[in-house]
């Protein structure tokens, strides 16, 4: 900075808050391996204090002390140079830039600009590919690598940031006008009603469902109704982090750009379209019908009904306050009816998920017992409350089923959550989501169907059968909740409704950390133990820098890791 104004004044004023940001920064990158983006301002923008602190961990009072350290060390840098009001003569600014430019080819290297490891990766080298995925979180060219950059890369990120806001509070007005082509090919003659609802689900990881095989038994209700599920064993979500995973479950945005601007709206909007009834029913926090991408979707329904504050505080509405309002519109008995229930699921903390007493499995985490997503001391104690979540999410949508099946309607239900979640698993040195742990994506999808919707679409009910043991991704949602109401989308999407005549499996890409398949499910830190040794060293060498690289107690099960800044909160 001082070589590109050459004069202390400017040079002071740019310094001060790049100084003040860099410990930020450089906790970011320690902790996720990647460089902060205009996502993660997004989410800090959106939280409070309360979630803050649980992403920072137990040590945030530690962190807050020394960041006022840092400010008072930074302000009183900044008063000691305030007497000083020299001006740098031409060579010497050129000379400066130069060593800047020198400063910023490793970080170039390191973000895929200049990238060998692109060339490793050609050849198999199985811990460059854990390198590569795990630092580089956009696609390689000099915009991504500026942008990348710190402090260089900050006005660009800052500029995306309001880009991203702009564009959802944009989208309600530029999906309004958009037509989706669709063919309506079996709801249109019913006599019956029909009535199509996705349960979305928070944080939930397939492995540790008793459904699809957990020893402990999670979810008892939906085991005994098994022969009446479709239960697809190989699902992974479109990302491991709330707003992206949910907009590519429900948009036609490609997994690079989940958050871009795009002028047609969501599968609510397509529903619509279709003359069905929409509702969006969340005891997610609503921050505004325009501010965030999932907001937005929800501002496509008829209805909406957010159950809890919008401020997103820890002690959020509990997931079977929405059976009531579903119930009532199933009362209503309209012809075509279409409902979103957005669930806070398994959402850290674990202990506000599920109403008090009921904790099948203990000793389980309190209400008052601030989790701690990075530190093992307790882990049994936050196994077990993720595990009562999922219990108390069993009997959820037990629920559901069991209201559906009393409508008298030609109903069809889909579960599928946003992501799935870390607990310390294989080399994984922390909790939650948000990062490319193969926990964070394989995530449980189930459905189930009325007799009448099952005669209505028998052949369509066979294919989806005959599909639950295929790797399928969630980008299939969109064309597949349409098919389920027998519609037809013409324009094409990345991935085939799952319920179609001709469907294929294709790879399943993911937004930020590359191919499932490819990349996330072999150099993932909780990849299995099978690995080469290589990506084994690789693994540890990079995520173990906090510590704790295994977990090894009986009660830990198959995994969940990390909440990271991108995705801890939805």
């Amino acid at each position: 900075m001082v070589g590109l104004t050459g004069r202390s004044s400017l040079a002071r004023w740019l310094a001060a808050p790049v100084a003040l940001l860099a410990p930020f920064e450089a906790l970011y990158v320690w902790h996720f391996g990647v460089p902060s983006g205009p996502h993660v301002y997004a989410v800090v923008a959106e939280s409070n204090f309360e979630e803050l602190s649980t992403w920072v961990g137990a040590d945030w009072a530690l962190q807050a002390m020394l960041g006022l350290a840092w400010l008072s060390a930074v302000v009183w840098a900044a008063h000691r140079w305030q007497g000083s009001a020299w001006v740098l003569s031409l060579r010497s600014r050129v000379a400066l830039v130069a060593l800047g430019l020198c400063v910023l080819l490793p970080q170039g290297i390191a973000t895929g600009w200049i990238n060998p490891l692109d060339q490793m990766v050609q050849e198999g080298d199985p811990e460059a590919a854990h390198l590569q995925h795990a630092v580089r979180s956009t696609p390689s060219g000099f915009g991504q690598f500026w942008e990348a950059t710190y402090p260089w890369g900050l006005p660009q990120r800052l500029i995306h940031w309001a880009e991203y806001r702009a564009a959802a509070r944009r989208h309600a007005q530029m999906s309004s006008t958009h037509r989706f082509r669709l063919q309506v090919t079996g709801s249109d003659s019913m006599e019956d009603r029909l009535v199509v609802v996705l349960v979305i689900g928070e944080a939930s990881r397939a492995d540790r469902w008793s459904l699809y095989g957990a020893k402990r038994n999670t979810t008892p209700q939906l085991l005994a109704m098994k022969p009446e599920l479709l239960v697809f064993r190989d699902a992974v979500a479109g990302a491991s982090a709330t707003r992206e995973a949910i907009t590519l479950m429900l948009t036609r945005r490609p997994e690079e750009e989940p958050l871009g601007v795009r002028s047609e709206g969501s599968v609510v909007s397509a529903f619509r379209q279709a003359g069905f009834k929409t509702y969006w029913l969340s005891t997610q926090g609503n921050a505004g019908a325009h501010e965030t991408p999932v907001s937005v979707m929800a501002s496509e329904a008829h209805e909406r009904q957010f159950l809890s504050a919008s401020d997103y505080r820890g002690r959020t509405a509990l997931d079977k306050e929405l059976l009531p309002p579903l119930q009532e519109i199933l009362y209503r008995r309209e012809p075509k009816v279409f409902v979103v229930l957005h669930t806070m699921g398994s959402h850290l903390h674990y202990a506000n998920r599920y109403p008090l007493g009921l904790e099948p499995f203990q000793p389980a985490l309190q209400r008052e017992q601030a989790p701690n997503i990075w530190r093992k001391e307790r882990l049994e104690e936050l196994v077990n409350a993720y595990d009562n979540s999922l219990h108390y999410t069993d009997s959820f949508v037990a629920g559901v089923i069991h209201l559906l099946k009393n409508s008298g309607a030609i109903a069809q239900m889909n579960y599928m959550p946003d992501h799935g979640e870390t607990l310390f698993d294989g080399a994984c040195p922390r909790g939650g989501h948000g990062f490319a742990s193969i926990a964070n994506y394989h995530v449980p999808l189930v459905m189930w169907a009325s007799e009448g919707w099952k005669a209505r679409f028998a052949k369509r009910w066979q294919r989806l059968q005959s599909r639950q043991e295929a790797p399928v991704s969630a980008l299939a949602v969109f064309p597949t909740l349409l098919g389920q109401a027998g519609i037809q989308l013409l324009d094409g999407v990345s991935h085939t409704d799952l319920g179609a005549e001709h469907w294929e499996p294709t790879a399943r890409p993911t937004a930020h950390f590359g191919d499932f398949d490819r990349n996330i499910a072999t150099t993932a830190c909780d990849a299995p133990a099978s690995a080469s040794p290589a990506r084994a060293r690789s693994t540890q060498n990079f995520v173990g820098r906090l510590g704790n690289h295994a977990s090894t107690a009986p009660w830990s099960g198959a995994a969940p890791w990390r909440n990271s800044l991108i995705g801890l909160w939805s």
